[in-house]
């Protein structure tokens, strides 16, 4: 315990902790870079109130855990508006994706935006999710499709998590470049060099009906898993594959 890093939240009008008790009113919160100890502010021990080097008074606010947002494309680059128009004429998803629209449109906006400006750009994004209350954020890459791209998305990912909240980046497989069967093979060697880099902890598919098929999400996700990475998937969103 660092005495220097001790705060203490004061006097909140309710605490909300997720365990027991769930609710603590008048509460106050001791914390350094983690939290030391919380209770009724009457409880207060005494000599935390000498330790601390800080001491807000929080009266009539309610303190509870940051959000964590478990599904975020996070790193990307440019808009897809002209889309809006034609979900209300009637395209699906599916359907403005074979039009070359859909993930494809910003996989080649994102590919065609240098580093610092997709960062410069992801940044406001960061700021709004702080402002709303949320300190984590699972961040999948996935706009670059090859290797190349896939892995500049991953490093800026990575270089974002020096902000005041935290990202966890996935490596995400959801669209496939001319020849799928080629395509998987490569993604499983590329698995290989993401996890030399440390650049992802998590391995996510698009398993659906175009896309991947069952067979050849489950070869992705078993090297994954060899791996040592975490799986997610993206499954039966628009049809009912048997992927779940």
């Amino acid at each position: 315990m660092d005495n220097k890093k001790i705060k203490i939240l004061r006097k909140a009008k309710q605490i909300f902790t997720s365990s027991n008790p769930l609710i603590i009113e008048n509460g106050s919160i001791v914390f350094d870079d983690k939290i030391i100890w919380i209770g009724k502010d009457s409880d207060l021990p005494s000599e935390y109130l000498k330790l601390a080097s800080k001491i807000i008074d929080v009266s009539g606010k309610v303190i509870l855990p940051g959000f964590v947002d478990p599904h975020t494309h996070l790193v990307f680059y440019g808009d897809r508006i002209v889309e809006f128009e034609l979900r209300l004429r009637g395209f699906d998803y599916l359907k403005i994706r074979e039009m070359g629209g859909g993930i494809l449109k910003t996989v080649k906006d994102t590919k065609n935006a240098t580093k610092e400006k997709i960062k410069k750009y992801v940044k406001k994004f960061i700021k709004k999710f702080i402002e709303y209350g949320t300190t984590t954020i699972e961040a999948k890459s996935g706009y670059g499709l090859d290797l190349e791209n896939e892995i500049k998305i991953l490093e800026i990912t990575n270089e974002l998590n020096d902000k005041p909240i935290t990202i966890v980046p996935t490596f995400l497989v959801h669209d496939f470049i001319d020849d799928r069967e080629k395509y998987v093979n490569e993604v499983i060697k590329n698995l290989e060099i993401i996890k030399q880099r440390n650049l992802a902890k998590f391995v996510d598919v698009f398993c659906e009906k175009g896309v991947f098929e069952i067979e050849q999400t489950r070869k992705i996700l078993d090297k994954a898993k060899k791996l040592g990475f975490l799986l997610k998937l993206h499954t039966d969103e628009f049809y009912n594959i048997g992927g779940v």
